[in-house]
């Protein structure tokens, strides 16, 4: 399924202040989840389910959706857009598969940053130790995920919904 994400332009300390000041992430565990961090320039970064050609109605919720965790930033504008597919697994557990030269690691189900990176780091010492022992996951030779296609059109359904939904409170 498609997870865009919104970024400010970078704010000063003043309005950024008491807001993840730890650079910590975080989401919420709704199925049509919403994410919310700050970058190293100092953005605030909103992301969700949700493809791009429903932009506007993905752009309104996420303008009031930000606004009811951090009044003091109403009206300020997302200067960047992007988006990507990303993986959900049936269980919402990430995986690690062995491939013929290395690992695919996947599944985060939009949660992977943080543990993406732990994942990473630990196929690649695996990778290059040739001892899969220190993996987080036991590493699985194949994967599939059943209905694929009815999943992503069920969350995508989903993904307006909310937010047309959303974008009107």
């Amino acid at each position: 399924m498609t997870f865009f994400q919104l970024a400010t332009a970078p704010l000063g300390d003043n309005l950024r202040a008491g807001i993840l000041d730890g650079q910590e992430g975080c989401w919420d565990t709704a199925n049509v989840m919403t994410s919310i961090r700050r970058d190293a320039a100092g953005r605030l970064i909103i992301g969700a389910m949700g493809a791009l050609d429903t932009m506007g109605l993905h752009r309104a919720w996420a303008e009031r959706h930000f606004t009811k965790f951090f009044p003091h930033l109403a009206g300020q504008s997302f200067d960047h857009f992007w988006s990507g597919r990303i993986m959900m697994t049936h269980d919402k557990l990430p995986r690690i598969q062995r491939l013929p030269d290395g690992f695919a690691v996947f599944g985060y189900s939009g949660r992977g940053i943080a543990p993406g990176t732990v994942m990473g780091e630990a196929a690649a010492l695996a990778l290059l130790s040739g001892d899969e022992t220190a993996l987080p996951l036991v590493p699985v030779d194949s994967y599939t995920e059943a209905w694929t296609r009815t999943k992503t059109a069920f969350y995508e359904t989903a993904s307006r919904a909310a937010h047309w939904i959303g974008a009107r409170r």
